[in-house]
């Protein structure tokens, strides 16, 4: 299924994110499905620098029940976070391969992450990393839109009744 959502500021898209994440947790509560259950959920971000993906991420994690402050990884490569009192998830990854390659992330223990049935992965700049990179969850395309603060936000799900 895909959806398509404008936003006008970083705090539009925060909101957005955060509805998004809400509605990835409740489908992964409800369901008896295997493929939901026995791995971590991953949600592919994708965009030009400064398109909003880092935006988008705080939204999501705060979303998730993870704390603060919620910085890009681009030189720390992962950043982990506890998600408290969330009954789902224990914690969530922050991923950002843009400095590195495949097997640098391989050897950070990106399978054991990816194993994790209670875990979630925000990936930003999947395509480098193409050929580990499982299919997600979620895949969102954050483009700029008319001006500097608009973004146009594309989320296509998998694993959801009605997917194309």
């Amino acid at each position: 299924m895909r959806k398509t959502f404008v936003t006008k500021s970083p705090d539009e898209t925060r909101v957005v994110a955060a509805t998004l994440a809400r509605e990835l947790l409740s489908l992964y509560e409800s369901s008896t499905d295997a493929l939901l259950r026995n791995h971590a959920h991953i949600v592919a971000l994708e965009g030009d620098l400064g398109a909003g993906k880092t935006t988008f991420a705080q939204g999501f994690l705060s979303a998730c029940g993870a704390h603060g402050p919620f910085t890009s990884p681009t030189f720390g490569i992962i950043k982990q976070y506890d998600c408290g009192q969330n009954a789902s998830l224990t914690h969530v990854y922050h991923v950002d391969p843009y400095r590195i390659g495949a097997d640098d992330l391989l050897a950070l223990g990106w399978e054991e992450m990816c194993a994790d049935p209670r875990a979630l992965l925000i990936v930003e700049w999947p395509t480098i990393i193409a050929s580990i990179m499982p299919q997600p969850t979620l895949h969102v395309t954050l483009t700029y839109g008319e001006d500097m603060t608009t973004r146009t936000i594309v989320v296509t799900w998998y694993h959801k009744k009605g997917n194309s």
